[in-house]
């Protein structure tokens, strides 16, 4: 099938900022929306039949090619069973994520190695079996493998997400990192999250601190890393971190005919 496409803990350490390993021009981070991922359409028993009825007008005006809208959307494995609108989806939608918590099947899979706008998305666990292993190998050669990694902080370390991803670099596309805002926090988590519009966030600090001590592992893994805002807020708070850090990464050069102190 072608395919379509040291120290772990949160305090200041100097030791563990180090430069992505690929290339000091490349800074290996995306910022995205947590928006960006609720927008899109969810498949399930409600809007089936409306769904499919919209496939079925695409197929029929379809000749050598299947046609597409422009639609993106989100299949969950375990949650959504009808396989029949699953292939029509994949084959008449703009873009589609297939979810799962286990292994693609196989029909699901040649079909998303046929859409040029597709992705695979696993979650995170501690340990993967082989089978599950294999499962993200072939997906790799098919189509985009991203692998969802909500977290909990300091319930969980980058140390815990680096040795959870170990097994399966070189065969993921794309880490999309989430900190999920909580309802009620226990006194462990005081120091790292912030009430806001009754939730309880983490603070952008920690979120960008989180990144940094996972950035050199996953850029020699060719992983590439997507943060995940969750609301306005914070999606500014972490952008003016970023650009803060590029900033630094990429100093101005002197003027030409300063002096320099030696």
């Amino acid at each position: 099938m072608p395919q379509n496409r040291g120290c772990y803990s949160l305090t200041s350490c100097d030791e563990c900022k180090v430069n992505v390993g690929n290339t000091d021009r490349y800074y290996n981070i995306n910022l995205m929306k947590s928006a960006d991922i609720e927008r899109k359409i969810k498949i399930h028993r409600l809007n089936e039949d409306k769904i499919e009825k919209e496939m079925d007008t695409l197929e029929k005006r379809s000749r050598h090619l299947p046609l597409r809208d422009t639609k993106e959307y989100l299949i969950y494995q375990e949650k959504y069973t009808n396989d029949k609108l699953i292939r029509k989806v994949i084959s008449h939608g703009g873009s589609v994520s297939y979810y799962t918590t286990s292994v693609v099947p196989y029909y699901v899979l040649t079909q998303l190695a046929n859409h040029t706008d597709s992705e695979v998305v696993y979650s995170i666990k501690k340990e993967y079996t082989d089978r599950e292993r294999e499962n993200i190998e072939l997906c790799y050669m098919a189509t985009k493998v991203i692998i969802d990694c909500p977290m909990v902080i300091p319930d969980m370390s980058p140390y815990d997400l680096l040795f959870a991803l170990h097994d399966l670099k070189t065969n993921v596309d794309k880490v999309q990192l989430s900190f999920p805002p909580l309802k009620e926090i226990g006194e462990r988590h005081k120091e790292y999250y912030e009430l806001r519009d009754g939730k309880y966030h983490v603070k952008p600090h920690y979120k960008y601190m989180f990144f940094e001590y996972i950035q050199h592992s996953l850029s020699l893994w060719k992983m590439n890393i997507w943060l995940v805002s969750s609301d306005e807020v914070d999606y500014e708070a972490l952008q003016r971190l970023i650009d803060k850090a590029k900033r630094k990464r990429s100093p101005k050069k002197k003027k030409k005919g300063a002096s320099v102190n030696v």
